[in-house]
């Protein structure tokens, strides 16, 4: 009833009510037509952003690509050959780019007693620089024990390692140069095996384990 009565009030006024109802009205479309206004100013900014930010994407990907001489629209691939245990011991490194501050590698090679394999994934903290500092994480072979004339007691363990480096680009083509420092996580059993070894008076230590290793390799970009 209250609606109602409402708008035959509204009716019988006459003109003066009638006339605060057009200013109403026509205050309420034209705060509709501000919001509308607002709203598309809103949806254009944030589509012009987002070309922007796009644009800004593709001009580093042209220009690392102008400067380290690859296809800007492909993925880089890496040859590398060295020692450590991203190379298997000492071997060869097979390693691909997706994005520039990410690695995707495998190593394979001899790690002096037989054939040791590890896989990873490399941070690039500054890809497109001659000099970028490097965090790595794999997993395969990351200690071996090799006792001359006594087979049985020689073994390969396998586990993760951590590590930092770095990788100098050298001249116009993508090649380089890494070097790296590993911190390998290595088993219980490594250590017990260790600590056996140690107390057998018949094997004598001719150097002793280190808990951490190094790598160096050169790289060839393709």
């Amino acid at each position: 009833m209250d609606k109602m009565s409402g708008s035959i009030q509204l009716q019988l006024i006459g003109n003066r009510r009638a006339s605060v109802g057009r200013n109403l009205i026509m205050i309420k479309m034209e705060n509709f037509e501000t919001m509308k206004s607002l709203k598309l100013t809103l949806i254009l900014s944030i589509m012009l952003f987002c070309e922007m930010h796009d644009a800004s994407a593709q001009r580093y990907r042209y220009h690392a690509a102008q400067r380290y001489n690859y296809d800007e629209g492909e993925s880089m691939f890496f040859f590398g050959i060295g020692t450590g245990l991203d190379y298997g011991g000492l071997g060869v490194k097979i390693e691909g780019t997706p994005i520039p501050y990410l690695g995707i590698f495998g190593g394979v090679g001899y790690n002096f007693r037989g054939l040791g394999l590890n896989g990873g994934l490399s941070f690039k903290a500054l890809p497109s620089k001659k000099l970028s500092p490097t965090i790595q994480a794999m997993y395969g072979y990351n200690a071996v024990i090799v006792v001359k004339e006594l087979p049985e007691y020689s073994k390969t363990y396998y586990g993760p390692s951590v590590g930092a480096g770095l990788e100098w680009k050298l001249g116009r083509k993508p090649n380089k140069l890494s070097f790296a420092i590993y911190y390998p996580i290595r088993s219980d059993q490594y250590h017990k095996d260790i600590d056996d070894l140690k107390a057998n008076p018949m094997i004598k230590f001719e150097n002793e384990p280190l808990p951490i290793t190094f790598s160096i390799g050169f790289n060839f970009g393709t």
